[in-house]
């Protein structure tokens, strides 16, 4: 294969796993970040991949630690598109994590380089309507109609050649817009299973049955879905802890204050201290609105933690409902009874069902598997790249009304 891939990411977790993948195959042109170079060169990637532009994020941490005016802000992704664009040696396939494509793809349309987007999330609108959904649930305020923002969103992803899921959902949600199915291609994430490593667990019998989260606590994350399960086990003499690992957001802590739940707030844990907190727990919780595909279910699912996860999310297409845990669709008080009830009582088949979820990740989400997806589908696209090096005309994903590629 001729074609070289670069990434490009203003500040995104996926990043390093996906050029992993791609050095794996000899496919890794470079990787343009907002990042500080040393993120990445400790976790593997060799400098001479690496164009780092990080002065925006630090301009911007500084401006958040002395707590100036958000004006003072710097466009994180704005600076990165522009100096990306700059290098006129790019490869001939951009992969954009993240949001800087919305600055990036207007300006390299007429250039012959494929347009990727890594999508993590739902089609931008699709990813809007969950979150008012969110907020408007939690008695919060909330738009009805998308924002010019969310518009400029759409019209950007719109410009891609191909679209990179990590989630049948999310492949869904651009399919019924109108992009071309055969140009939005299903690339589920995979987790390092010697770092999460299994754990056997013993039955929680004289304490609280441990239920942890991962991840920024908020409303799309489904705080308020968490806090229901937690008060309704307290009304049915269920002992229940919530452990909540991640930065709390200030409407979640609002929501938190008010509720009876009994929260541990364990803040944001990294490395070894996040692998001990999954350890601890008992069984994992994915409360979400909107979640193309959670790599923090998977990584907690590795350590031997059953998921109770959301129908909103792709997190549920790693879950066998009732065996390695449980999908729940409307986090209601008769929902809780009738699915979540039998099976938290049964704190045996729950450590089962751990054993389950651990034996899953490792034959379906490693990284080796991961990497193959990589493969299969940046395979694809460098075809693409051929013809467009050729100086083929090939229209984009949202441009093509028939299933044939063009």
């Amino acid at each position: 294969m001729s074609s070289k891939v670069d990434i490009v990411v203003e500040r995104q977790w996926h990043a390093p796993a996906l050029a992993h993948a791609l050095m794996a195959h000899e496919m890794l042109g470079k990787l343009y970040t907002g990042f500080p170079r040393q993120r990445y060169t400790r976790l593997g990637i060799p400098a001479e991949r690496l164009e780092c532009h990080p002065l925006p994020a630090l301009w911007n941490y500084g401006i958040a630690r002395c707590k100036l005016p958000s004006a003072l802000r710097l466009n994180e992704p704005a600076s990165l598109a522009c100096a990306v664009a700059a290098d006129y040696t790019l490869s001939p396939v951009i992969t954009c994590l993240a949001t800087s494509y919305q600055d990036l793809f207007p300006k390299l349309l007429q250039r012959p380089i494929v347009r990727v987007i890594e999508c993590g999330s739902m089609h931008p609108e699709d990813h809007f309507l969950f979150q008012q959904r969110a907020r408007r649930e939690a008695g919060l305020p909330h738009a009805t109609a998308p924002t010019a923002s969310v518009k400029a969103e759409c019209e950007a992803s719109a410009l891609a050649h191909f679209l990179v899921c990590g989630s049948q959902m999310v492949v869904e949600s651009y399919v019924k817009r109108g992009y071309d199915s055969r140009r939005v291609l299903h690339c589920p994430y995979g987790v390092d299973t010697l770092r999460f490593r299994y754990a056997e667990r013993q039955i929680a019998r004289d304490r609280p049955l441990r239920v942890a989260t991962v991840g920024v606590i908020g409303i799309r994350k489904g705080i308020l879905r968490l806090l229901r399960i937690a008060e309704w086990a307290g009304k049915v003499g269920i002992n229940l802890e919530l452990h909540l690992i991640g930065p709390i957001e200030p409407e979640a802590e609002a929501l938190i204050a008010r509720s009876t739940a009994n929260c541990q707030r364990l803040g944001v844990l990294k490395g070894d201290a996040l692998v001990q907190a999954l350890h601890r727990a008992d069984v994992y919780c994915l409360p979400s609105y909107e979640e193309g595909f959670p790599i923090s279910q998977l990584e907690a699912m590795s350590t031997g933690l059953p998921a109770i996860t959301s129908n909103d999310t792709g997190g549920r297409e790693a879950v066998t409902d009732g065996v390695d845990g449980l999908v729940l669709s409307d986090f209601t008080a008769e929902e809780f009874e009738t699915k979540l009830r039998p099976w938290l009582i049964q704190r045996e088949s729950m450590v089962r069902a751990g054993v389950a979820a651990a034996e899953k990740v490792r034959t379906r989400y490693s990284m080796e598997n991961y990497t193959r997806y990589v493969a299969n589908c940046y395979s694809m696209i460098a075809g693409m790249a051929d013809r467009l090096q050729e100086g083929e005309v090939v229209p984009c994903a949202a441009s093509l009304k028939s299933n044939s590629l063009r």
